[in-house]
């Protein structure tokens, strides 16, 4: 019999501090919901990542959302998901930066959330890194948009040697 978690289906995000499905626009309990095939949740689809055994958890959406307490439709992270999806996904060359977001990008959530100085820390990021990325894809400048989007990445891992 196969189980399903909702931390690997693609709808799954942390959103305040508990499991949120974005499909099904609902809250899920505090723990991780884990089901089997008769009584799985209608939304689950299987995330690309949930073969990670560091699970979906997105590190925009805990800067986004869980710090700054934005909703997890707002604008900037429907833009995102949106540019994600359509630019970066269906493109090959783009495979690489999917795969490493997979991997670190779950590390780098669960730091910034543990992280005493969050708050400020996420204000920067929104002011130096989120809200320009989100101008560029506006702009259509989508590979400056990514070369920014790099640069994030790399100093939040220097910042927690995630190296």
């Amino acid at each position: 019999m196969a189980y399903y978690s909702c931390e690997n289906c693609k709808h799954y995000s942390w959103n305040y501090n508990r499991h949120y499905c974005t499909d099904g626009k609902k809250y899920g309990s505090t723990e991780i919901d884990s089901v089997d095939e008769a009584n799985s949740c209608r939304y689950y689809e299987e995330s690309e990542s949930s073969s990670s055994s560091s699970g979906s958890v997105c590190f925009i959406t805990t800067v986004i959302c869980d710090v700054l307490g934005y909703a997890d439709d707002c604008e900037i992270m429907e833009t995102l998901r949106n540019f994600r999806e359509t630019y970066l996904r269906p493109r090959v060359e783009h495979t690489g930066i999917l795969e490493e977001y997979g991997i670190i990008g779950p590390k780098i959530s669960t730091k910034i959330a543990a992280d005493p100085d969050r708050c400020p820390l996420a204000a920067d990021l929104e002011g130096r890194y989120l809200r320009p990325v989100f101008d560029l894809i506006q702009q259509g400048r989508n590979e400056e948009a990514i070369q920014l989007y790099k640069g994030m990445v790399q100093e939040l891992m220097q910042r927690y040697q995630l190296d």
